[in-house]
């Protein structure tokens, strides 16, 4: 099998398929693909596929034997190994499981997540002002962030909430004439 390890750890929780293009070159009746997304080689989820299920459509001009695979993310794993989290994939790995024949060849190409899963979260902000001549000014402001809102530049899941004012008193003094 091979591996892909990644320099930061990837986040497939909003995600709800993991699509790749597939071509089974050389592979024996009851080979099973399968893709494994960890943390480590130890604490992974394994999706397999059957090899033998993937087959031609008649009516398929393109000669080439590639296919499309789309694995549910949200679907039952075919192995879960240790403790994952989908906010914390460090590394991809896949290979054959082979039936019969030690050797044969696939290809993959294309691997990736699609169909984001839509979230609601809420954020509010409020400043206000309030200037009272020279005299005095007054100005606040106040945010609330809920868990369930993310900004695109934060990955963070925590609760927000602030509040500020100012006060600025002036002084105003009467010039004396000259």
């Amino acid at each position: 099998y091979v591996t892909r390890v990644f320099y930061r750890a990837q986040n497939f929780i909003d995600y709800k398929t993991l699509k790749l293009e597939l071509n089974k070159y050389s592979v024996s009746p009851g080979d099973v693909f399968f893709l494994r997304l960890g943390s480590d080689e130890t604490n992974y989820l394994q999706y397999n596929v059957d090899l033998s299920k993937l087959v031609k459509k008649p009516d398929d001009p393109d000669p080439s034997d590639w296919h499309t695979v789309s694995i549910a993310l949200d679907s039952a794993p075919s192995r879960i190994s240790g403790n994952l989290y989908k906010n914390n994939i460090k590394q991809i790995s896949m290979g054959v499981i082979t039936a019969g024949s030690t050797t044969g060849e696939i290809w993959v190409d294309n691997l990736r997540v699609t169909d984001t899963a839509s979230q609601t979260g809420l954020a509010r902000r409020l400043r206000g002002g309030v200037k009272f001549g020279n005299l005095l000014a007054v100005n606040g402001t106040l945010r609330h962030v809920d868990s369930r809102f993310s900004p695109l530049d934060d990955q963070s899941t925590n609760p927000d909430y602030s509040a500020g004012q100012a006060y600025q008193v002036q002084r105003q003094t009467k010039k004396e004439p000259s």
